[in-house]
């Protein structure tokens, strides 16, 4: 029998994940901090990634937060109640009843969105997932900033209108492609990375492209003005 075969499942799966999961790492994470930030995602096309995107970007807003955590406002809930874990304990300090632990996420449904700002002022940053189709309004109106996402193969014409709306609430929105390498002008690209994308919907960290730009992404979101600069991150970068 080989050396593999005699090793305990557990054992394997733990160094699965420990290659697969970025450690936490607080003194590589800038010190700006992000509690209270507010960012609303806006899909602007069916099966676009949104869900992903938000939290993925939820994630990397919580390496600025004293509580390593980070709330979701999202109706697609978590498989089952997580207490364990920043979003669990993130969940009860909450409040809110219908928040679940994801991870380092708490989840809190669409019709929890007021009380979940709210509540996360001064704790944690809050990501609100608007899927296509979903009214953004009201998310648009009590977030510092939007972020829309879009797929290559979303109408132009689409994204200009929905950003020239939301430009007329304050504040240009960034433009991130999800799915997409290369040969865009938008802020940032999110490359295609299924296994990263699973463990992102579980409230998990990954390594990798996908994190690294997610990171770019969360820079952005943390500079305030960023949203102004036209970034273009290179695959190979």
């Amino acid at each position: 029998m080989s050396a593999i075969a005699r090793r305990p499942f557990a054992e394997i799966w733990r160094t699965a994940v420990g290659f697969l999961i970025e450690p936490v790492d607080r003194t590589a994470c800038s010190r700006v901090s992000t509690d209270g930030l507010v960012v609303a995602v806006i899909g602007l096309a069916p099966g676009c990634g949104t869900t992903t995107v938000a939290r993925l970007l939820a994630l990397v807003l919580a390496r600025g937060s004293d509580s390593d955590a980070a709330v979701v406002v999202s109706d697609e809930r978590p498989g089952r109640r997580g207490s364990l874990g920043p979003g669990g304990r993130l969940a009860r300090r909450l409040g809110v009843t219908s928040a679940r632990g994801c991870g380092r996420l708490a989840v809190v449904p669409a019709d929890g969105l007021r009380g979940a700002v709210d509540q996360s002022r001064g704790r944690a940053p809050v990501v609100v997932d608007v899927d296509y189709g979903a009214n953004w309004a009201v998310a648009a109106s009590l977030a510092h900033l939007c972020v829309v996402i879009a797929g290559a193969d979303s109408d132009s014409a689409l994204v200009a209108l929905v950003a020239d709306e939301l430009t007329a609430l304050g504040a240009a929105p960034l433009v991130a492609l999800n799915r997409v390498e290369s040969g865009s002008t938008a802020d940032v690209l999110l490359p295609e990375a299924a296994l990263a994308a699973r463990l992102v919907r579980a409230g998990m960290r990954p390594t990798g492209p996908l994190w690294d730009r997610g990171s770019g992404l969360g820079d952005l979101c943390r500079l305030g003005d960023g949203r102004r600069q036209r970034v273009a991150l290179d695959p190979a970068g």
